[in-house]
């Protein structure tokens, strides 16, 4: 999007033609393309728009590595290169439908009290899942984060814990751990016994349940970029929640476990 702004394109997003692992075979919020089910296109132009016109370029289907925070955890603490980064977001408002379910969900944080947003991953990041991503960061042991938070909490002066998981054994740990202080949104998880499994093992990830899944993940992060403080390690939903919140976080500890093996 960056890339095509600098050259004076209007950038058009294509997950219509070019589906996505959560493209839908039926309409979402009136639409078929998948990345209009959540965001709002950054060159306001649609996609019937876009291919009506007469000059037409494809961008290439690998990253812009240069418009990437990657997994290099010091750039996590480099305010320039955050706001940097904040301010292409801005390109991509989510949509009037996803932003009023994100706003809705705010709900769940109690008034004038301090929020430690804390990131827990398992499924392909952990060590003890049957697989694992490639090159990814190696999430840490869930009793061995409840001990960094409960350091952290003292020393930052947060009142609430707020944990986004994508498994129901991580927020049972938590509540064992910080019992009213813990707060949770309500979403699908993986089912306790299978956190380490392969994906398609959970009721969570079949194909019905995908844009379900998909949107509450995406509601987590962004309760997490308007947390307090922020815990985790590297995700790409970590990523987002850092970028969204430009840097405003009073606290931030990026957890280096190491990469699993290319």
């Amino acid at each position: 999007m960056f890339y095509a702004k600098s050259k004076g394109w209007y950038p058009v997003i294509d997950q219509q033609n070019y589906p996505v692992y959560n493209s839908m075979d039926y309409p979402i919020n009136g639409t078929m393309n998948a990345w209009e089910y959540f965001w709002k296109q950054p060159g306001n132009i649609s996609l019937e728009e876009a291919y009506k016109s007469k000059n037409v370029v494809l961008s290439r289907q690998n990253f812009f590595s240069q418009w990437d925070l990657g997994y290099a955890v010091e750039n996590y603490y480099d305010r320039r290169k955050i706001l940097e980064f904040n301010k292409i977001s801005h390109l991509v408002p989510l949509n009037e439908i996803i932003k009023q379910q994100v706003d809705n969900a705010k709900e769940v944080f109690p008034k004038n009290k301090r929020i430690l947003g804390v990131n827990v991953r398992l499924g392909a990041h952990s060590v003890h899942s049957v697989i694992h991503g490639v090159g990814h960061p190696i999430q840490p042991e869930v009793d061995e984060l409840i001990d960094i938070i409960k350091e952290k909490e003292k020393d930052w002066n947060t009142d609430i814990v707020f944990l986004a998981s994508d498994t129901e054994y991580a927020v049972k740990k938590f509540k064992e751990s910080f019992g009213d202080r813990l707060v949770t949104y309500q979403r699908q998880r993986a089912e306790l016994g299978k956190e380490y499994k392969n994906d398609p093992e959970k009721e969570m990830y079949k194909k019905s349940n995908l844009y379900q899944t998909t949107l509450d993940y995406l509601i987590e992060m962004e309760l997490l970029a308007c947390c307090d403080s922020l815990i985790g390690s590297v995700t790409s939903g970590f990523r987002y929640a850092v970028v969204q919140n430009g840097g405003q976080y009073s606290n931030i500890e990026v957890i280096d476990c190491g990469t699993f093996a290319k």
